[in-house]
């Protein structure tokens, strides 16, 4: 296994974690990262149509699955905000829902950005 230093923000992703999680083995990390990117892309178009049809349960549950997904890849500011979004749905508060999805994209390509430079390509 290569060994790098975790130059990411820990708030960002925390490497050390997510290889504890996988047992050191960073080859299955890449494997949970691109399947993590799919969902992530199914789940964003999912999350903005049940905005519009203003569908409350299905902005929880869709951000409920997101959160644990982030958490398990320890990708720690991506797993706050599902959470935000996720009470946000429980409150059926349509602005704060709204200016979160917002933040979920833009930290979403933050995130991803940060991986690959870190050398975790997954598109």
């Amino acid at each position: 296994m290569a060994h790098r230093k975790n130059s990411l923000s820990p708030s960002l992703f925390d490497l050390n974690s997510a290889l504890e999680r996988t047992g050191g083995d960073e080859a299955f990390l890449r494997e949970l990262l691109v399947l993590y990117n799919d969902e992530f892309k199914t789940k964003l178009p999912e999350l903005k149509s049940a905005w519009k049809a203003k569908n409350y349960q299905e902005i929880k549950e869709i951000s409920h699955s997101l959160k644990g997904a982030s958490a398990n890849l320890s990708l720690l500011s991506l797993q706050k905000i599902c959470w935000e979004l996720e009470q946000a749905g429980k409150d059926e508060d349509e602005d704060k829902i709204k200016s979160l999805l917002t933040k979920l994209e833009k930290e979403y390509e933050k995130v991803k950005l940060h991986l690959q430079q870190e050398g975790f390509n997954f598109d």
